[in-house]
């Protein structure tokens, strides 16, 4: 499969182990230079991790590094096991290096795969990225990208609800070349934003800026629809 053979280019296969993971709080998602173990659920709690049991072991059968990380923040299932679980793999184009995050709701069976950026946006680029997100996701038909205001980090998202959706090798496949095409697509903003040496604070400052984000826009993009009598 070419999109099996593309995402096997993009995932890290020889990323050094190390025994003693950081720590993380919510709703930061992790650094990618950490060094990650390959780390599965324990057989006890295998059976109330349906969700978060499948797609480790579809990432272990393509030999991809994880770590499983349970959060106890959004509350306990009534098995005694945490209810939200993230599953961290890092990933890349040879170039840049980004950290695919798998946060699964095990009550919810809903499902947010994220790719996270290694660098951060400073303060004194707040607007322009700000801008710069907005605009791209007026042309991104597949998920979404987002910045975190609390500290700058930039992430792309797609997310689907896993019990109408079927946990296979082609939708896994699918999701996952979805958050690499907006990684690559978050991190160009990114480059472009930060080669901005005077940005200027005001955000409507950059309302009629150009587009530069690529293919991913067109000329009605951009536009807003004003409601109208007719359906649209």
């Amino acid at each position: 499969m070419k999109l099996l053979k593309k995402l096997k280019q993009l995932l890290n296969l020889d990323t050094p182990q190390d025994d003693a993971p950081k720590p993380i709080s919510e709703p930061v998602l992790p650094d990618t230079n950490s060094q990650m173990p390959t780390a599965k659920p324990s057989l006890s709690t295998l059976e109330y991790l349906p969700i978060t049991s499948a797609i480790a072991e579809w990432l272990n059968q393509h030999g991809w590094q994880l770590e499983h990380r349970p959060s106890d923040a959004y509350g306990m299932m009534p098995s005694g096991v945490a209810q939200v679980h993230h599953l961290i793999v890092p990933f890349g184009d040879g170039g840049d290096e980004w950290t695919c995050v798998f946060r699964i709701n095990e009550r919810t069976k809903l499902v947010s795969v994220f790719g996270v950026l290694t660098d951060v946006v400073p303060l004194s680029h707040y607007a322009p990225m700000m801008m710069a997100i907005a605009m791209a996701n007026l042309g991104i038909p597949f998920g979404n990208l987002e910045m975190d205001p609390t500290d700058g980090e930039v992430r792309a998202k797609v997310s689907f609800d896993a019990e109408f959706t079927n946990l296979d090798d082609h939708t896994l496949d699918c999701y996952l070349q979805g958050v690499a095409s907006l990684s690559e697509l978050a991190q160009k903003l990114y480059h472009d934003v930060m080669s901005e040496q005077e940005p200027s604070p005001i955000v409507l400052d950059y309302l009629n800026a150009p587009f530069t984000s690529g293919d991913t826009h067109d000329e009605t993009s951009g536009q807003f629809f004003e409601p109208t009598q007719q359906y649209q």
